[in-house]
């Protein structure tokens, strides 16, 4: 279990490879561009906040709170399975409208990104 004491966390771009079985509670990810959960299984966000998702200047980077992804093991892609969101909150995620060409709406300013 990773505990943040409710304080703020400011980072950059988050990838979670391929983890199981992980409780994250009381962070607040604060600052980032987006957190990417690549085929990860049992996870749990309790009490979290996701405040002030944005690009920081750059153009090309996806903007949301979770993304959800695969990743590809002996050919195959294994997604994510039993993501929980408990008592969480997503506020100020930012529109990016430089990226994903032409259609940011895909990428950006969404709370969770499947």
């Amino acid at each position: 279990m990773v505990d943040g004491g409710n304080k703020k966390y400011k980072y950059f771009e988050i990838i979670v490879n391929n983890v199981e079985d992980l409780e994250v509670r009381n962070v607040i990810f604060w600052k980032g561009a987006n957190m990417v959960l690549e085929g990860c299984k049992n996870i749990w966000f309790v009490n979290c906040t996701w405040e002030g998702i944005n690009p920081n200047g750059v153009n090309k980077i996806w903007t949301c709170g979770i993304r959800l992804r695969g990743r590809m093991e002996n050919g195959e892609s294994i997604w994510c399975e039993n993501i929980w969101i408990e008592g969480c909150i997503f506020q100020n995620v930012w529109y990016n409208p430089y990226v994903n060409n032409g259609r940011p709406q895909d990428v950006s300013d969404a709370a969770i990104l499947p």
